[in-house]
């Protein structure tokens, strides 16, 4: 499964640096070899282990890459809730017939936030998006 999935995705495995047994212990997987070079790291964060070489991963400018921009995305404002109407609303469910024919508890929370979540939506107004630049 491991190797179908390097294989779909193209990549390349580009780290050559053995350890004292010869072997290679991490794998760094890559689509492009010509951007990315593996060294041995000249100035460890931790001790050296034998087994274990500490590795450098150093990634070649591809150019000039536009950053992405996170999506802003507007959320519940809470504080301005309307609880008197939510809580008015909740009062008249009769819960014990909304949950005569369930017996699971994943079932049971289920139908419960198909109910409540739609109620508390619907009282609660949403702040709207502001942007992340500073003024």
């Amino acid at each position: 499964m491991f190797i179908d999935e390097i294989t779909f995705n193209n990549l390349k495995q580009c780290n050559c640096i053995l350890n004292d047994n010869n072997r290679i212990l991490d794998l760094v997987l890559v689509d492009n070899t010509n951007n990315v070079k593996v060294v041995q790291a000249s100035l460890p964060l931790f001790g050296l282990d034998s087994h274990y070489p500490a590795l450098e991963i150093l990634i070649h400018s591809l150019g000039k890459i536009k950053p992405c921009r996170p999506k802003r995305v507007a959320s519940p404002n809470y504080s301005k809730c309307d609880f008197n109407a939510t809580n008015k609303e909740l009062t008249h469910i009769v819960w014990s017939e909304v949950w005569s024919e369930l017996y699971d508890i994943d079932s049971i929370v289920d139908k419960f936030y198909d109910i409540v979540l739609p109620i508390i939506k619907k009282h609660t107004p949403y702040r709207t998006p502001h942007s992340e630049k500073c003024p």
